[in-house]
């Protein structure tokens, strides 16, 4: 998907937050494709239901018991954990 679009541009012109979920597998932080794809049409399904503008209101979503993970999370780049 990142091929369509000239990435370099968009971040130059726009705000961009990568949201990130990720399993405890193990002791070590995975990324489970199918989760992944669900937390991201749940989070989605959030922000147009709350009408989130500001990209700080994302930090309080919660899904099936992802949460954020403010640890590892940085201000473009956020981790939601499960586990």
């Amino acid at each position: 998907m990142k091929d369509l679009f000239d990435w370099k541009r968009v971040e130059r012109e726009v705000r961009v937050i990568t949201p990130e979920f990720q399993v405890w597998k193990n002791g070590q932080l995975k990324t489970i494709v199918i989760y992944a794809k669900m937390c991201r049409g749940e989070m989605v399904r959030y922000i147009i239901k709350n009408r989130i503008e500001r990209p700080e209101d994302l930090k309080s979503f919660t899904w099936e018991g992802f949460a954020l993970d403010e640890e590892r999370s940085m201000d473009e780049h956020l981790l939601f954990t499960l586990g």
